[in-house]
């Protein structure tokens, strides 16, 4: 209050206090520069006003929450009776009493008043306050988390394996994954001990699948709840490189977003400390040589101990350098002469299909493109060069 009362013109006023540099209240636009610390008043009557609800809980694993949410509660006794000049002065709402009160304050300003005189009641309360916060907020995180695991089919709670630093490499283990947010999610399993690299065709499940890698990791670690029926892995620190796109304002391109990107996670890596990666079509945003031969490079340096890295390509030459350095696993299709099905289940060794041209003529193009499109991609196999148009 001292610090905005340095800010403020000539016009306010003083009510009683021993000296008059102690501002309590101004009018005018001046007036905003204290309506935080209203809002914060207010937020500590809704934490009471809670607190008084819910006094009577007597659940067993609640008791240590609700002693110290009893014994604050004590502190501010009385408090709530003038709650209604401090409450939010919103009235989108349409609420007549709302409108009401919202006159009163612009006329009398008694809101300023108010907070003046209760400010000498808690100024000196900083403990009990914050120990409404505390356990206020950790049975609202238990509720949410409770409310999140009763919304889904299955959970687990993870198990953290112990980790050797400089000894052992990292292993995640994980039965049935699926993820939350898709209707009829296809559950998938896998145990793997370093590098992971997931090819396939478009629209297989490849970005899915590793999304769901990375948001359980972050799942077991903060609600302690995964999507899944076992969650076993250490405890890790978690970097993507997804969804990436070019920047206009500092006028980067895609492929410079992409190494800064694939940079940052590089200089992580050297730290020596668990960490899961998680990268989605490795340099994209460049040609064909140049992207298989510094992506092999990066997926490389990546492989240590102390690093659980996944990768999406679909660069298949990729599955071959990276052979020796990688596990392979692919996601598959079955092509049908109208329509791709997709089983989106996870299987062991590098992708044998593709479905690019099948889409292409699924959705109606010239059957004279995509003829010529499957010839010349027969003929590039074969004799391991393009032909001229």
């Amino acid at each position: 209050m001292k610090r905005a009362a340095e800010k403020l013109p000539p016009l306010f006023l003083s009510i009683g206090q021993k000296e008059r540099k102690d501002l309590i209240y101004y009018a005018g636009n001046d007036r905003k520069l204290i309506e935080a610390y209203l809002d914060c008043y207010a937020h500590l009557l809704r934490m009471l006003s809670v607190a008084e609800k819910i006094k009577n809980v007597q659940w067993s694993e609640t008791r240590k929450q609700m002693s110290a949410i009893a014994e604050a509660r004590a502190v501010f006794k009385g408090l709530n009776r003038k709650a209604i000049f401090l409450t939010s002065k919103n009235t989108d709402g349409g609420d007549p009493a709302q409108i009401l009160m919202d006159y009163i304050r612009m006329l009398t300003h008694i809101d300023i008043l108010v907070y003046n005189g209760l400010l000498k009641k808690i100024q000196d309360k900083t403990d009990s306050i914050l120990k409404l916060i505390d356990n206020i907020g950790e049975l609202d995180a238990c509720i949410s988390i409770a409310s999140f695991r009763e919304l889904l089919t299955l959970w687990c709670k993870p198990e953290f394996k112990s980790w050797e630093s400089g000894v052992t490499q990292i292993e995640m283990a994980v039965e049935d994954l699926y993820h939350p947010l898709l209707q009829e999610a296809v559950a998938n399993s896998f145990q793997v001990a370093g590098g992971t690299l997931v090819t396939g065709s478009n629209a297989s499940g490849k970005s899915t699948f590793l999304k769901n890698v990375a948001m359980n990791s972050i799942l077991a670690q903060t609600l302690v709840t995964c999507t899944c029926s076992s969650y076993q892995a250490p405890f890790l620190k978690v970097m993507t490189s997804m969804a990436l796109r070019d920047d206009i304002e500092s006028g980067e391109s895609y492929f410079i977003v992409e190494i800064k990107s694939l940079k940052r996670i590089l200089e992580e890596s050297k730290k020596r400390e668990p960490l899961l990666c998680i990268i989605d079509e490795v340099l994209r945003g460049t040609n064909t040589v140049e992207r298989i031969a510094a992506s092999s490079r990066i997926l490389n340096a990546l492989r240590q101990k102390w690093v659980l890295p996944f990768a999406a390509t679909h660069d298949i030459e990729l599955s071959y350098i990276l052979d020796s350095q990688y596990e392979n696993y692919h996601f598959e299709e079955d092509v049908q002469e109208k329509e791709v099905v997709f089983s989106y289940v996870l299987k062991n060794g590098r992708a044998t299909s593709r479905n690019a041209i099948q889409l292409l003529d699924m959705l109606g193009y010239d059957k004279e493109i995509v003829e010529d499109a499957r010839n010349a991609a027969f003929n590039f196999e074969n004799k391991g060069i393009w032909d001229a148009l």
